[in-house]
Formats: C-alpha cells, sequence, structure tokens
C-alpha cells in the first residue's frame, strides 16, 4: 500500500477533490495515487486548511516544501540575519540557510518566501497585528516556520483567535494535539484573552488536555509528531539530526521501513529513497530496471528547467540520484545502513517492518504485537518512524486501541488529532475483530515487576544499549559484563543466539533485571536436496506455487523460514504424498519451532489457515515471498 494520508475525497491542504484517475486506480489496485506532498512534506503541523507550521528549515527541507506543491507561499516568524550552519554534526551536505540564503532558495524553487522584521517579538500584540498584515498578501496554504514550531505555531493560532476563525477553546485543544503547553505561559494566556475579545480570561475547555504535556527538551527534533509523552511519530530521519534526537531524550527508535531484502530467499525489498526533483511515486525502486538509473530519473524528474545548482554547488546535474543523508544507496533506502549508523550512535533499534506479508490488517498486529508492547512500556521516550509517519502512526494507535480496549471512533480521533486520516484504512475493522474475539493478540509473558516483555530474536535486533533496570531493584549494585553471542543454533537458515550477563550481587531481584538477549542469525539458506530437476528449478523461483496434486500451497513470506523447512522433505518436493488431507497433516506435524519475522505462532496460524483454505477446494494461489 502507498504510504501517505490516503482518502476519498481529498488528500490536498487545500480541500481539492482527487481527481477520478486517482480513484480509478484505487478501484483498480486498491491503493489509491497520491500528490507528491507526504512524502517530502511529513514533518508539518496542520493548522487549518490555509496554514501549516515547523520548526526552523533546512536547506533541503524548504525545497522539499515547494516541491510537494502542498504551500504556496513560506513565511518565518523570525529574521535570522547571518545566522546559518550545518545541521548538528554536518555529516549531510543540509544545512540551515541565513535569511538571505532562504530568499535565494526559495526563488529557486518557485516559492514566495518572506519574514517578519527583525523588530517585531511574535509573542506581542503587535506581533500579531504584523502577522495578520503579512499573511494578507501571501497565497494560501502558508507554511510558517521558526525555530523549533513553538513561535510559529503559537502565533499562528493567536492570529485564528483574533481573526474569529478558532475559539480559545480551539487554540488550546489544537496546541495539546501538537504537544505545546501554552495554558502555562501568563502572557502568551492574557494576550489570547486579550484577542478573543471576551471579558472572561482565555483559557483550555475541559478535555482539551486530555494527553500529558511534552517535556521542553523534545522540541529539539521539532518533526516529530506526539502521540504521548513517551510515543512520538516521524518519517524519515537524516543522520545529521541524531544528535537532536539524542538531545531531545529519545532511547529508541522502531524503524517500520522494509529492510534491503528478504529473510531466508533474499529478495530484493529495498523501499524508494526520496530524491531532490524527483517524483516520489513513479517509478517504484525496480521498476524499469532501477529507478535510480540516469535514464529513469531524467525521466522523473518535477521540474526539468531547474539549474544544477538546485542540487548544490558542484552538481552535474539538476536533480539527485542518491540520498545518502537519508541513508539511501544507489538503490533506495536502505535499512542495513541506517541500524549501523544508529548502533555506532548508542540509540536502541528496533526493526518492525511493514510491508509484503505484513499489511495494515489483523496479521501484522498479532506478528508484531510483543515487540510494540516492548515498546510502549519503555520508560523512556520512543520514536517510532517510516517513511512518512503513516506505518507508525497507524499501528502504534492500533496497538493502544486493541490493547487498551479502545473505540474505533478513539482510534479516528487520535489519528486526526496528530494528522493522519485513516478513515480509509481497515483500522476500523481490525480493531473489531479483536473486540469481538474473532482475533486474539499473543502472549508475551511478562516478568514479575517489570510490564515490558523481553522481545524475541523474530522480533527486535539487538540493543545497542544495556537495558534499562528497574527501579525496584535497588539491591543489585549492578551488572557483570556480557557474555559472547552464542554459536547460531542452526548451521544453516535461521536460528537463535543468546547472550547473557550475571546481577551483582548474583543473588539480587534479578528478576526485576533483564539479564539475557536473544537475537536471530542467519547463515547461508539450508540447501534442497532435490532430485527433480524442474521442481529444482521452481524452487529457484519462490514466487512461484508450489504444487501438489494439483492443489497451490500457499508460502506467505512471513513463514519463509518454515516453508524452507517443509520444502526440504524431499517426499514433500516430489510430491510423495496422498491427497489434500494428507498435504495438510503433513503441513501440521511439520510446523516445527522456527524463527520467522513474524514469530512461531504465526507461522502456525497462517499455514493451517491455508490448509483450511485447500480442504474448501481452493485450487490456485499466488505466492508472495517478499
Amino acid at each position: 500500500m502507498l504510504e501517505g494520508n490516503l482518502c476519498v475525497t481529498s488528500c490536498t491542504p487545500d480541500g481539492n477533490m482527487m481527481s477520478q484517475v486517482s480513484l480509478l486506480l484505487l478501484l483498480l489496485f486498491g491503493q489509491l495515487a497520491v500528490t507528491e506532498g507526504g512524502r517530502k512534506d511529513w514533518w508539518t503541523k496542520k493548522i487549518t486548511n490555509n496554514f501549516y507550521t515547523s520548526g526552523r528549515l533546512t536547506a533541503r527541507q524548504l525545497k522539499y516544501a515547494a516541491e510537494s506543491g502542498a504551500y504556496k507561499s513560506v513565511l518565518s516568524v523570525f529574521f535570522f540575519g547571518s545566522n546559518g550552519g550545518p545541521v548538528c554534526d554536518g555529516s549531510c551536505d543540509d544545512f540551515y540557510p541565513s535569511t538571505s540564503e532562504y530568499l535565494s532558495i526559495a526563488q529557486m524553487t518557485g516559492i514566495p518566501y518572506k519574514h517578519l522584521p527583525k523588530t517585531v517579538s511574535w509573542l506581542s500584540s503587535n506581533g500579531v497585528t504584523m502577522f495578520e498584515k503579512t499573511v494578507s498578501t501571501m497565497p494560501k496554504p502558508v507554511l510558517v516556520h521558526c525555530y523549533f514550531g513553538y513561535s510559529a505555531t503559537g502565533l499562528t493560532l493567536l492570529y485564528l483567535l483574533k481573526t474569529r476563525q478558532l475559539t480559545c477553546g480551539d487554540v488550546f485543544r489544537q496546541a495539546a494535539a501538537i504537544g505545546y503547553e501554552y495554558w502555562t505561559n501568563p502572557t502568551y494566556v492574557s494576550l489570547a484573552s486579550q484577542l478573543s475579545g471576551s471579558s472572561n480570561a482565555c483559557k483550555p475547555v475541559a478535555g482539551s488536555m486530555t494527553q500529558n504535556t511534552m517535556s521542553s527538551s523534545w522540541s529539539s527534533y521539532w518533526p516529530a509528531k506526539r502521540l504521548s509523552d513517551r510515543i512520538y511519530i516521524a518519517g524519515q530521519i537524516q543522520h545529521d539530526q541524531i544528535c537532536q534526537l539524542k538531545q531531545a531524550g529519545f532511547c529508541a527508535i522502531a524503524n517500520m521501513r522494509k529492510g534491503p531484502t528478504t529473510l531466508v530467499t533474499n529478495r530484493p525489498s529495498q523501499e524508494e529513497v526520496t530524491l531532490l526533483n524527483i517524483h516520489s511515486y513513479n517509478p517504484s525502486t525496480y521498476a524499469k530496471g532501477g529507478r535510480q538509473l540516469r535514464s529513469n530519473l531524467l525521466q522523473a524528474r518535477l521540474d526539468p528547467n531547474k539549474p544544477n545548482s538546485y542540487i548544490s554547488a558542484k552538481s552535474k546535474d539538476n536533480f539527485e540520484s542518491k540520498n545518502e543523508c537519508e541513508f539511501g544507496d544507489h538503490i533506495g533506502y536502505n535499512e542495513t545502513t541506517e541500524r549501523q549508523y544508529l548502533a555506532a550512535k548508542e540509540i536502541r533499534y528496533y526493526h518492525v517492518p511493514v510491508g509484503g506479508y505484513f499489511r495494515y490488517d489483523e496479521q501484522a498486529l498479532i506478528g508484531h504485537y510483543c515487540v510494540l508492547k516492548e515498546l510502549f512500556e519503555e520508560q523512556c521516550p520512543v520514536l517510532f518512524h517510516c517513511r512518512t509517519g503513516t506505518r507508525s502512526a497507524y499501528f502504534a494507535i492500533l496497538y493502544l486501541a486493541v490493547s487498551e480496549g479502545r473505540s474505533c471512533s478513539w482510534a479516528l480521533s487520535v489519528a486526526r488529532s496528530i494528522g493522519y486520516d485513516f478513515s480509509t484504512y481497515p483500522l476500523c475493522r481490525v480493531i473489531e475483530s479483536f473486540q469481538d474475539g474473532r482475533r486474539q493478540v499473543p502472549s508475551c509473558g511478562t516478568a514479575p515487576t517489570r510490564k515490558a516483555s523481553t522481545p524475541t530474536a523474530d522480533q527486535v535486533q539487538p540493543s545497542t544499549l544495556a537495558p534499562q533496570t528497574s527501579k525496584q531493584a535497588s539491591e543489585c549494585t549492578g551488572f557483570g559484563a556480557w557474555s559472547s553471542w552464542t554459536p547460531c543454533s542452526k548451521t544453516c537458515d535461521i536460528g537463535r543466539q543468546t547472550k547473557t550477563r550475571t546481577p551483582i550481587p548474583e543473588n539480587c531481584h534479578r528478576a526485576t533485571l533483564k539479564v539475557e538477549k536473544t537475537r536471530f542469525c542467519q547463515n547461508r539458506p539450508c540447501v534442497l536436496n532435490v532430485s527433480n530437476p524442474r521442481l529444482a528449478r521452481r524452487l529457484e523461483r519462490p514466487c512461484k506455487a508450489v504444487t501438489v496434486h494439483n492443489v497451490s500451497v500457499v508460502v506467505p513470506d512471513c513463514v519463509g523460514s518454515t516453508a524452507s523447512v517443509l520444502l526440504q522433505q524431499q517426499r514433500w518436493c516430489l510430491g510423495r504424498t496422498s491427497g489434500v488431507q494428507s498435504v495438510c497433516s503433513f503441513v501440521k506435524s511439520k510446523t516445527m519451532m522456527v524463527s520467522s519475522p513474524c514469530g512461531d505462532r504465526q507461522v502456525l496460524f497462517a499455514l493451517n489457515k491455508r490448509c483450511a483454505e485447500v480442504q474448501q477446494n481452493v485450487k490456485e494461489t499466488v505466492v508472495k515471498t517478499s
């Protein structure tokens, strides 16, 4: 499914109806064609259809905003003067422009750019008046930015209050949804009361701040969207933003993008990487011999007339062919590169891929439930990210709804409050399937004094930081060193590795501590002993169905390792079974406890479900293992 704010009637900030072509694509392919926006401007916060806000834009973000087509102009609340420079450690070629550089880049992109006078304070009646005067001449929608988003959002809300487009309750309700606590600022409350024209003090209405307020350090990484005090949503991060993430206090990152290859079969599965002056959606990563072939990129340019300097001063082309800042290589986005980079920066990393077999359905939630549980019970802020934040927001909200018994309307409301419309997704159907008992969440196991369970090797990559200890384990003074990883439990295919450490003293409350880590390991694929040359050739093409007695037996990608084990049984491979019932009995008897990305419980469920379908005389099924 394409990632973005999918909808039936409108996907553009100004509310324009989608074309009949987009609706036709939905009917034909089960997904909507979306605009350039979303993948390049996921980090903006919607205030109204005419106003969006953000923190300080980098040069790349200003270009992304213009390329998205979602904004007609940009306004800076601050005059930055000559104050520009690299982002964090300068590991990317991106940078914070000075005011003159902002104007130059905006002119190159073709988007109008203005800033408020240097002498104007945003938190004043004069600031609101100047804002009103400036935006009255700017084409809408307007993207308003400042340093961390706080001032830009606060001033935009005050303007909307003054012009009666919002009430006091609306102002504080929207602020709470974004995560800004203006009600704790006496100057802001006083100014809002003055602008509202009411004799009563402007204050939040009951229930407008049902979420906890964020800590001030969180705004160091302003692109994230806040779901709770400890759970934040984002699109693709850049490696020069890691210092901002650490300043903001994030201790772990959950990546929901696909890895570079599928397990066992090693089929390519890299997603597209965002490129300047290149259309985000066409072609896909592997289409036409590869999206990032020069011939394909030339055809996918958004504006063929852009100067080469639009990319960089030394660029030989007017388009970007690789984006290493967002962990891209010559093919597309590379999850392994991100994993390795975060490991070097000592941030815990969880890979929770959605795509291929894992869609937006019950299967995906069951498969990832235990690792989601672990993430939600971290005692520090966790950033969920994918390409635009859609997958991250969807599964974070879905997990909350199912685990806390929340309604579908609650989930949709929470999603809208952080900028996502899931009304066309199967969110309600999935929630209801767990509420009425048709689906059951897996049992993840618990520790006596710590709610979070240790994630299995199938669900979580090994941490790069030692896990936090429980506060109740005060009698333990420390830990011994971690042991080395044990040898892989299998010589081929996927197995498990573990390592342990000993609490000090050894007889302390070790039940409250995580003293063992597990991860999956993959050696070479197991060699199939197949004497039938024709079948051997078929097994080299894992996307084809394996046929036994004219019945196609599905092999989902999440059970790839199990399928490999089954296919090694020569009597299966040679078709030496008698009838459909024998096939199903064989599947059940040979569903061994093996590692898989979606967990052993899901392996059994997927194969048994397929057997039931076989018994109902379903004769043909396409097998997808990526």
